[in-house]
């Protein structure tokens, strides 16, 4: 029988091949119901030692063995494709991340603008005189927002949240 290659780790290979050591178990435990695994053991090395082809079980065993052990060691090897969607997914995550990272920038630099001052308005809606006045309770920050926005015009009319977030 023809080898078929459909896996590189584990039982995949071993599976395909001509002198199967499972279907070579399969059959010592059919001829023995009711042995235990030791027992097993001795019968199927018994069996590998009698047969004209061990050599052939012996090598796809030491295959699947070395395959398993092999990959344990030194970790699967990772395809061009596996490689290249990896590299998608960590370059999407990326996009994503820089994404959310700019919503939450625009979001806090929405505040100030919306920021409740204790005169119960919104600091957009506050004129340079209030700004002034409240800058006592609020901190400096306040009065040197105060101080660029005239006595009765509004802060929203005069700054930008930019402009608030450099004086903030």
């Amino acid at each position: 029988m023809e080898e078929m290659n459909i896996g590189t780790i584990g039982a995949k290979r071993q599976s395909w091949r001509g002198n199967n050591p499972r279907d070579l178990l399969k059959s010592v435990l059919d001829e023995n119901p009711g042995a235990d695994r030791p027992a097993i053991f001795a019968l199927f090395r018994e069996r590998l030692r009698e047969d004209n082809e061990a050599e052939e079980y012996v090598d796809t065993i030491i295959e699947y063995w070395l395959a398993n052990n092999y990959y344990s060691l030194v970790g699967p090897q990772r395809s061009v494709q596996t490689i290249t969607r990896v590299r998608a997914v960590t370059q999407s995550a990326e996009e994503i991340r820089t994404r959310v990272a700019k919503k939450i920038k625009d979001s806090a630099n929405i505040v100030l603008l919306e920021m409740m001052m204790p005169n119960g308005k919104p600091l957009r809606d506050c004129t340079g005189k209030e700004c002034r006045d409240l800058s006592v309770r609020v901190g400096d920050w306040l009065s040197q927002v105060g101080k660029r926005v005239k006595a009765r015009q509004t802060v929203g009319d005069a700054l930008s949240e930019a402009d608030l977030q450099a004086i903030y």
